[in-house]
């Protein structure tokens, strides 16, 4: 699939036809910079690597991700890489794909599911001699056609994001006052989010954590007491209890155990 969506889009480019390509952008070098201080709490993490990250050399990437697999921060770090990329989006102009590693990319694959796809093929009919009426318009709305599927994308995702969330607390609620197993998957001011082995999320609010203040630190992504020095960090393994099911707000409250 990726070899046949590689080969059209480079057929399209080498012939100066209209495209949507799937363009993902290299990482901005200040969200990869701004990973450097949490890394260097690491004895693996190198003066080196430090120096190198920000370039966003995917050999680079790699190298730090191949340093802390197996670790106990290893989901951590892989999250913070994650969230460090940039979002993939249409665009006319070929700018290749950073994670995939390709110099052109779009989407062409049948089943057609997306109405960039759609565009494509129409374009590569053009492009091979069928008849297209309408090319001229279609090269001339290009540009705002591309646009606007990369924003209908994200407003399916995210409508998918919340049908999913709204069925995780429905699937959740008689397993209230249950324990589970969990890991931090996001750190905020308000508290921890934490992810079940089944992929469930849910927040364990900083109230719950105790009567003390518990300071944020957004660089390392950590919560921790001024009093205890307890520390709550992004990846770090915990044990839960689910509280609270509220599925109006398809929302789950967890306390630590």
């Amino acid at each position: 699939m990726i070899f046949a969506n590689e080969a059209v889009a480079t057929y399209l480019e080498e012939r100066e036809a209209p495209c949507a390509y799937r363009d993902h952008e290299p990482p901005a070098a200040d969200s990869l910079a701004a990973l450097v201080p949490t890394l260097q709490e690491f004895k693996w993490f190198t003066t080196e690597m430090a120096e190198d990250l920000p370039s966003g050399n995917p050999h680079v990437i790699q190298h730090v991700l191949d340093e802390c697999a197996g670790r106990v921060e290893d989901e951590m770090i892989t999250m913070l890489m994650l969230r460090a990329m940039m979002r993939a989006a249409y665009s006319p102009e070929n700018e290749g794909h950073y994670g995939l590693g390709l110099r052109a990319y779009c989407h062409f694959t049948s089943p057609i599911r997306r109405y960039p796809d759609l565009m494509v093929h129409r374009m590569l009919k053009w492009a091979l001699g069928f008849a297209q009426p309408d090319m001229a318009g279609q090269r001339k709305a290009l540009k705002w056609l591309c646009e606007h599927s990369s924003e209908m994308e994200r407003n399916a995702e995210a409508a998918s994001y919340d049908s999913q969330k709204a069925k995780m607390v429905e699937y959740m609620a008689p397993f209230v006052g249950e324990e589970f197993d969990a890991v931090v998957s996001g750190v905020v001011s308000y508290g921890l989010y934490v992810r079940l082995e089944n992929c469930v999320e849910g927040l364990v609010p900083v109230r719950s954590l105790g009567d003390e203040y518990f300071a944020y630190n957004e660089a390392r992504h950590a919560l921790r007491g001024v009093e205890s020095n307890d520390t709550y960090r992004l990846g770090q393994r915990v044990h839960v209890k689910l509280v609270e099911a509220n599925t109006d707000l398809s929302q789950l409250d967890f306390h630590l155990v």
